[in-house]
């Protein structure tokens, strides 16, 4: 048995940071559609505020262009924003149904066919259904009106996030990752149920920027089949920004986890109890152990990927079909092409 085990990595790819022994050096890239989308908000005011500061950092974060109009307090205003975006070619359009203009705005989205998708406020006539009357009205996120009184009781909501939200799945729903399958009516995920809940959600009010909106994407990770904007899941991506101040991560290298939120990674399967998998198929041993707390500290899912037998896996690697290769002992001639991290096993 070699004296060491490690992981290795192909020259040509991006660097980031040894955490727990590992060097993580991927490159994966997505080629996305390019998406101009209009938020239309009715005033600038604490809550309107942080609504529009979430979905700006939403949009930064899924590279989404993301224009912001405030009607100022006026109805006629906000409908006149609306006109004037899809004269100018908005792919999309998120909306609230500030006193009453659901629908005129829905019907300028039906006529310029373009995919509306509605916020915070229900439409009056609470008959209507998306993708039904208005085929252009492609879902909405609204407060649980059972869970508002709540709410009422136990101080700030969540429905702040509903424009982050927003962004996300109209960012999917133009890259052909529709929500269809899930719900056309959203509530609004992340409303306080207990005050339990309070501390973790005044952690993300103050941290916006610090959320992996990315890593909640259908588009960007196509392995999740539902949406997940719950706070406990929120909150455990605020959480890993907070690991990084102990665990000495660069900016550059908290940007590049980010921007990774899944990496497959090539295994033997074949070498117990260094890695194998059992009846279930499930990944178990030292290298599934070691990346599981690896894990926790980045916020990142490694899928381990199965070879024949190693030989197969190293070839993989080197051809650049897998990026990143586990439990490879140390060999000279296999450093000419490859970056190796310290042993975390020896």
């Amino acid at each position: 048995m070699p004296n060491q085990f490690t992981f290795f990595y192909f020259k040509q790819h991006l660097f980031a940071k040894l955490v727990l022994g590992l060097y993580l050096l991927l490159q994966t890239t997505f080629a996305f559609a390019q998406i101009d989308a209009s938020l239309f908000i009715p005033r600038s005011s604490p809550f309107w505020d942080q609504f529009t500061e979430f979905a700006q950092s939403a949009a930064v974060d899924i590279d989404l262009k993301l224009t912001v109009y405030n009607a100022e307090n006026s109805t006629i205003k906000m409908v006149e924003q609306v006109k004037q975006a899809a004269e100018n070619k908005t792919q999309a359009i998120l909306f609230i149904n500030y006193g009453g203009v659901g629908e005129p705005i829905l019907n300028i989205a039906e006529q310029h066919k373009i995919p509306a998708l509605l916020m915070n406020t229900p439409l009056n006539d609470q008959r209507l259904k998306p993708r039904e009357y208005y085929s252009y009205w492609i879902g909405s996120i609204t407060p649980n009106n059972k869970l508002l009184k709540t709410k009422e009781k136990l101080g700030p909501s969540g429905a702040f996030f509903d424009g982050a939200q927003a962004v996300i799945m109209i960012y999917d729903y133009l890259n052909d990752k529709d929500f269809i399958d899930e719900t056309l009516t959203f509530d609004s995920s992340m409303m306080v149920t207990n005050k339990q809940q309070i501390t973790p959600l005044k952690k993300i009010l103050d941290a916006p920027k610090t959320i992996k909106y990315k890593s909640l994407s259908k588009a960007y990770n196509p392995k999740i089949q539902r949406y997940n904007f719950s706070l406990s899941n929120i909150t455990r991506k605020y959480d890993f920004e907070v690991n990084n101040a102990n665990i000495g991560l660069t900016q550059s290298e908290i940007i590049w986890a980010k921007q990774h939120p899944i990496i497959e990674i090539g295994v033997d399967g074949n070498w117990p109890p260094i890695d194998f998998f059992n009846d279930d198929n499930d990944f178990l041993g030292i290298t599934a152990e070691y990346l599981n707390e690896v894990s926790q500290l980045l916020g990142i899912k490694f899928i381990p990927i199965k070879s024949a037998n190693f030989k197969t896996m190293l070839s993989k690697v080197i051809s650049g079909e897998l990026k990143v290769g586990a439990s490879i002992s140390y060999k000279k001639e296999r450093a000419e092409n490859l970056y190796f991290s310290k042993p975390f096993f020896k």
